[in-house]
């Protein structure tokens, strides 16, 4: 079974155990206060060079990464776990572990009611700075710097993904102020 099979709440559990044990690892080793936040991160290996996710977690190791794309399965779009992991924070908040329970529970409640949206508008850009945003307003947060990190490799050209079985994103623009959707 994999973890999308699972019930909301079995995944959200199994999920948070993932990142609290990784998270404590990490807080006795490096002596950091929080390694909680959420962030939308731009593309990383071989995803198209304007993709977004949404994320949440440490950004220097175990984090939950969500974003919109579309597949023959799901001609109209569908959430799904991003795997390409390590691209360029976007935009950033701290939050406290709590705070990641929440936005994940969020992200899990609200998979199905965003996923078979009509492509046209929605785009993985739109979701997950939608995401990004509903997240801020939830939580009571306010954007703060990123912190830094390295960026996995890209290749210069990107490798046509499983489009029959597995979503892929493709992105547009829009006019206007803020970042391009």
């Amino acid at each position: 079974m994999t973890s999308r099979d699972m019930p909301h709440q079995e995944r959200m559990d199994t999920v948070w155990r993932e990142i609290s044990q990784s998270q404590a690892v990490e807080l006795a080793g490096l002596g950091r206060a929080s390694l909680a936040d959420a962030w939308i991160e731009g593309p990383s290996g071989r995803e198209p060079f304007a993709h977004q996710s949404i994320n949440i977690g440490d950004p220097h190791g175990s984090y939950e990464s969500f974003s919109f794309g579309m597949s023959i399965r799901h001609p109209l779009g569908v959430v799904y776990e991003d795997t390409s992991r390590g691209g360029r924070i976007e935009a950033y908040f701290k939050s406290t572990p709590e705070q990641d329970r929440i936005a994940l529970q969020h992200i899990f409640d609200s998979e199905k009611s965003d996923s078979g949206k009509f492509y046209g508008p929605n785009t993985c850009r739109t979701y997950s700075q939608d995401k990004f945003d509903e997240l801020k307003a939830r939580l009571g947060v306010e954007p703060s710097t990123p912190p830094g990190r390295l960026q996995a490799s890209r290749p210069w050209w990107r490798v046509p993904v499983d489009f029959v079985t597995k979503p892929f994103s493709t992105t547009t623009s829009s006019s206007g102020s803020g970042p391009s959707r």
